[in-house]
């Protein structure tokens, strides 16, 4: 009988375990540092066309004059990765610092019991990630244009000090 209840233990813990695997696939929500506006243009209603398209791009700047680059040897090279995980746990970043290419999808994911969220540490650098977006699942950042991006969750932190973090997008 004791053989038993431990046999079904150990299966129970054993199916528990499938279903955390970290093989699944992430789903996330992505958060672009380019918006695209695509209108038709004048010249197409001028002309009486359609299909006449005008699209215009925004990329967020790049802003890191302000906020000192971590030393080289502390730094994470994900460079030639298309999708980066970084797990956030209660007050950190892992990886706090890291290379990226631009496009590269960085998926952000809460692993900790804190509520978190992801500011740019200069105004205007990308789109902020709400806690109330990382709450509901992973969420990814794409930054397209190289350059530095220092980071922070502004509940654990400012933009200096406590949970803060550091991508540098390129060759940089």
């Amino acid at each position: 009988m004791h053989t038993l209840r431990r046999a079904l233990l150990i299966g129970l813990i054993s199916l528990a375990l499938l279903g955390c695997s970290d093989d699944d696939p992430l789903v996330f929500e992505i958060t672009a540092q380019t918006t695209t506006t695509t209108a038709p243009s004048d010249a197409g209603i001028d002309a009486g066309v359609d299909d006449d398209i005008v699209t215009t791009t925004t990329v967020f700047p790049p802003v890191a004059e302000d906020f000192p680059r971590p030393p080289a040897d502390k730094i994470v090279d994900f460079r030639g990765q298309a999708i980066v995980e970084i797990e956030i746990r209660d007050n950190v970043y892992d990886e706090r610092f890291f290379q990226v290419d631009p496009g590269t999808q960085i998926v952000f994911v809460n692993r900790g019991a804190n509520t978190h969220n992801v500011r740019p540490s200069a105004e205007g650098a990308f789109p902020p990630i709400s806690d109330d977006a990382i709450g509901s699942g992973p969420q990814a950042l794409v930054l397209d244009a190289p350059g530095d991006y220092p980071f922070y969750c502004s509940i654990h932190g400012t933009s200096t000090r406590g949970q803060t973090g550091y991508v540098i997008v390129g060759a940089g």
